[in-house]
């Protein structure tokens, strides 16, 4: 053996005689005798709302005992797109706002701004990389118009379609949860009619989504998340394969969007539980192995306060190093006053600098899967993915997530845990600093912001073929020129899942 080996292989004989192995039961018995006399599962066991007991530590032989699949991961380390999402009424100022991004950071813009004919998207996109910039449009119903938008404007600037990149995302089984009322069978057509125009015009665009916020906002815990997004894969999935689709192409095209709390380690494991379930839902539908799930991850919602508003950049802070750490494809980080009637200038720029930071000062971009082998981590990512494939597979029992919304399953199941959290904020033992503890004697009284209002059910674009729409949109026709309306017995109606943040209820009280 060289020299140099040999020296190693002291080193590690004198290492273990100094630090000599300690069995586990040795370790509870000191934890025990420091607890004096306290209870060890009352003082240090975990009990989450995910429904399973969380140990204060792990160690080898419990990593020893898991299962050997990882959740798919990136080619080479683990670089995110630090995305900034701009809402406006006006296409001109969200332009500008777009150009600031850019210019500070952002690499990926979403937008919420009204477009209504093609010069309207003109204006919005003026002077904007369309080749090298993700872009995303909450285009909901309108999204196979706003494809339609999106080539005309490519084809004028001579960008071809290979080289953009983004979402036209549409998720009806979301927009049913969230808002109780959806053509459900007419959906699944336009769906099917967005994923092939887009198919065919050569535009690499994400045009399935598959929103978990919704079950976040409404008090949900994370293996509800997981489950009833997996449910709505499974769901989209066994509709369009019926449609003639491939589930690698759906795969290809799937875009997951979860919202990522304050419960730090917790949200790590929900990041990579989810990579683990889709591949195994795309195994199960005989698609490629291992399927990769494209995750967006943005700071929650519900954990927003208003009062003590830059508190909230503390807590965005948590969510998205979780969201980095769990190895997300791209994050938004909610500016800290959107709860209070934001975003301003500022609070714009403060969210591209949580993630700037985390990048290029804190270096999270250079580890892939940062939380493989942690023996905490890895027990959490398996023990909640095989708690939401349980759940999910509850769902699928019960005729899928259609189903189980129309049977108020769904709802039923969130509402015990949001029931249970609102108890526990009321009571104090959940605490949202500056609200129920520790609040500003000095803050001034915030009225509330006026509600947003719900979009109206415009009913989809005529099914035009997608040269005819193009054509239509190039000659001046607006998207009212362009919807259907639809008949009123298409629509099914279901309880709505409520958004809601978590302080709301104590701020109306402070209010």
């Amino acid at each position: 053996m060289p020299t140099d080996d040999l020296l190693q292989e002291e080193r590690r004989d004198l290492f273990r005689d100094a630090f000599p192995p300690v069995p586990t039961e040795a370790w509870r018995r000191k934890i025990v005798e420091d607890l004096k006399g306290a209870d060890y599962a009352e003082r240090l066991v975990w009990h989450p709302p995910e429904g399973f007991d969380v140990q204060p530590f792990y160690r080898a032989e419990d990593l020893a005992a898991l299962p050997t699949a990882r959740p798919p991961g990136k080619d080479a380390g683990n670089d995110w797109l630090i995305r900034q999402d701009l809402a406006a009424d006006d296409a001109a100022e969200a332009n500008r706002l777009a150009h600031e991004a850019l210019a500070g950071g952002a690499a990926s813009l979403g937008f919420d701004v009204p477009v209504r004919r093609q010069p309207d998207l003109a204006r919005l996109l003026d002077g904007l990389p369309l080749a090298t910039t993700p872009l995303h449009f909450a285009a909901g119903d309108a999204s196979r118009t706003l494809l339609a938008m999106l080539l005309n404007e490519a084809a004028r600037r001579r960008v071809p379609p290979a080289d953009l990149r983004g979402s036209l995302a549409w998720d009806p089984l979301g927009r049913l949860a969230r808002r109780g009322r959806l053509p459900a069978e007419a959906a699944l057509d336009e769906t099917a009619r967005l994923l092939e125009d887009a198919g065919a015009s050569g535009a690499p665009l994400h045009t399935l989504r598959i929103d978990a916020q919704s079950y976040h906002e409404a008090g949900g815990s994370a293996v509800h998340e997981l489950a009833f997004a997996l449910a709505a894969a499974s769901d989209y999935f066994a509709g369009l394969t019926d449609r003639g689709f491939g589930v690698d192409q759906l795969a290809r095209r799937t875009r997951f969007v979860v919202a990522v709390g304050t419960s730090f380690f917790m949200e790590i494991a929900k990041m990579r539980a989810l990579r683990l379930l889709f591949a195994h839902l795309v195994h199960a539908f005989d698609g490629e192995h291992p399927a990769r799930a494209f995750v967006e991850a943005v700071t929650s919602r519900w954990s927003l306060t208003r009062y003590d508003p830059h508190g909230n950049l503390l807590r965005a802070t948590t969510e998205a190093a979780a969201a980095v750490l769990g190895g997300c494809d791209e994050l938004t980080v909610r500016p800290f006053d959107e709860a209070a009637g934001g975003p301003g200038v500022f609070s714009l720029r403060l969210a591209r600098n949580v993630q700037l930071i985390l990048k290029h000062e804190a270096h999270l971009d250079a580890v892939a899967d940062p939380g493989a082998g942690a023996y905490y981590l890895e027990n959490l990512t398996d023990r909640l993915a095989r708690h939401a494939w349980t759940l999910f597979r509850q769902v699928e029992a019960r005729g899928g997530l259609l189903e189980a919304l129309r049977q108020g399953f769904v709802q039923e199941q969130i509402r015990t845990v949001r029931e249970a959290r609102e108890q526990e904020i009321a009571a104090g033992r959940r605490v949202f600093v500056g609200v129920n503890r520790f609040p500003d004697p000095d803050e001034t009284r915030l009225d509330d912001p006026p509600a947003d209002a719900a979009p109206p059910d415009d009913g989809f674009p005529a099914p035009l073929p997608l040269a005819r729409l193009r054509e239509r949109l190039a000659e001046g026709s607006s998207l009212d020129d362009l919807a259907e309306a639809l008949d009123p017995g298409a629509f099914l109606s279901v309880e709505a899942l409520p958004a809601r943040r978590g302080a709301a209820p104590f701020e109306a009280l402070r209010l």
